[in-house]
């Protein structure tokens, strides 16, 4: 936790890029502790707030924030042969516009590649 709160005093008067990429990342290696997912996304919109807008840069942060809910929603298909139940079809669709709004989102950015 003291590592945690250091970081995040640390990325809030820094607006590099690289800084908040490695923010995130350590952010996604505590999925596996309780809330670790939710903490996980807020880390990356609030690195999008900060940095998402570099015009030259930006552009890794959004790419890597669309891989991360990409890989969430490869691990919610059913596995080849095998019918989804209700709950994870929903669960799906709803990552599926989560990924989609993300998009969106990007595109509404002028960015650079």
């Amino acid at each position: 936790m003291f590592v945690h709160t250091n970081l995040r005093c640390v990325s809030f008067v820094c607006l590099a890029v690289a800084v908040w990429l490695e923010y995130v990342q350590y952010a996604i290696g505590g999925m596996a502790d309780e809330g670790g997912l939710a903490v996980a996304r807020d880390t990356f919109e609030r690195a999008l707030t900060a940095v998402g807008i570099h015009i030259a840069s930006g552009i890794m942060l959004w790419e890597a924030y669309r891989e991360f809910e990409s890989a969430m929603l490869a691990g919610l298909q059913p596995t080849p042969g095998s019918v989804a139940d209700a709950d994870t079809m929903k669960q799906i669709e709803i990552q599926t516009k989560r990924i989609a709004k993300l998009f969106q989102r990007q595109l509404s950015v002028p960015l650079i590649g």
